[in-house]
């Protein structure tokens, strides 16, 4: 396997796992949105749409 293809697979696997974080554990129904922070294959920050705080 070659630098690129590990690359495309390591971005596919993240992509994923933040799919679905975002399916499972968003609190807000209607977007469901995650995100994770990478740096050398491991996470560094993962963050999770939530209700809105109302003031």
């Amino acid at each position: 396997m070659n630098i690129e293809e590990k690359q495309l697979k390591w971005d596919t696997t993240w992509l994923l796992f933040a799919r679905m974080m975002a399916d499972r554990h968003s609190k807000c129904a209607s977007k469901s949105v995650a995100c994770v922070i990478v740096k050398d294959e491991k996470p560094i920050s993962i963050g999770i749409t939530e209700h809105p705080v109302s003031m």
